[in-house]
């Protein structure tokens, strides 16, 4: 199978080792990073510097934003799999996002879309949108939990996509104001040696709807993470179990009552982090991810005659 991706132009540092899965999975992988101004004017791109009949799938991993505005173009491309690492948003009324993926999507009945959160993935197929799963993962030659030094009691990994979520900054203002030992990190991957140096690692993602690659590299870094409970039905789906490997938490009272008690039980820290950093590994590997994408890129898809014929004869119009 002979496969194209076009994905952003700074995306090697975020999944540079996804696409390494990928690539070693598939085998024939053609990959261009593109620009903003290309991404604007796919259908320019396409024509110029692209011969589809040369591909069996075109992956489109591009920003959700630009594209979304380029519907009438997708429309004409058949064996289409779409990366949306954004989709979780659909489902959440506060956001932008709200119900604007899965209303792209159905207009292509036919695409396929791989996303990073089950219970997006299931909230699509109920729209009848071919949707599959790729959880997030951590790069292995970045988080390596190698430090033995735990000088940082407690550190905070901010999430840029979840910045405007009121609950989220309620947290976090609560949290400096009773603990205010508390080191906030914008940037883990600047600050590796930061995070390998943390004990306990705090991921408040509230409104997320999943858990995101820095809960796992925080994990594969050795840390004890507490994070935000993504609900019963995702961790469940993911593999994660609260005070086993992991520490969930619903809201600001809960985290302190989790925190006081496993201070007072500090083995019980060290246990969660070796079972969290041993889960990381088995399951969350940007590598071995990327190897699972390509199972599913490589699946029989829906055909564009199927479904055009159905346009045709009940003058359906997406």
């Amino acid at each position: 199978m002979k496969v194209l991706l076009l994905t952003n132009g700074d995306s090697e540092d975020i999944y540079g080792e996804f696409y390494t899965g990928l690539h070693k999975q598939i085998g024939s992988m053609d990959m261009r990073r593109l620009g903003q101004s290309e991404q604007q004017n796919l259908k320019s791109y396409f024509q110029h510097h692209i011969e589809l009949s040369k591909y069996d799938r075109v992956i489109i991993d591009l920003n959700f934003d630009i594209i979304v505005s380029q519907l009438r173009f997708f429309r004409q491309l058949e064996n289409l799999v779409f990366f949306d690492s954004t989709a979780c948003f659909d489902n959440m009324p506060d956001t932008p996002h709200y119900q604007q993926h899965s209303k792209f999507y159905k207009k292509m009945p036919w695409v396929r879309v791989i996303v990073t959160s089950y219970q997006t993935m299931k909230h699509f197929q109920q729209q009848d949108i071919d949707a599959w799963c790729v959880p997030e993962g951590y790069n292995t030659q970045k988080y390596t939990g190698s430090s033995k030094k735990r000088d940082i009691d407690l550190i905070l990994i901010n999430n840029k996509y979840t910045e405007s979520s009121p609950p989220r900054n309620e947290f976090i203002a609560a949290l400096k104001t009773h603990y205010p030992e508390v080191v906030i990190e914008d940037n883990i991957d600047g600050n590796i040696n930061r995070l390998n140096r943390s004990r306990i690692a705090i991921c408040a993602d509230m409104g997320a709807g999943e858990y995101s690659g820095t809960v796992f590299a925080a994990m594969a870094s050795g840390c004890m993470v507490m994070c935000y409970d993504q609900g019963c039905d995702e961790s469940r789906d993911i593999g994660l179990r609260d005070m086993e490997n992991i520490v969930l938490f619903k809201y600001f009272e809960d985290f302190c009552d989790k925190i006081t008690y496993l201070k007072q039980h500090p083995e019980m820290i060290n246990k969660i982090a070796e079972s969290g950093h041993a889960f990381a590994v088995a399951n969350h590997q940007q590598p071995a991810l990327g190897q699972q994408a390509a199972k599913y890129i490589g699946a029989s898809m829906r055909k564009m005659k199927d479904y055009q014929v159905g346009i045709s004869a009940f003058g359906w119009r997406f």
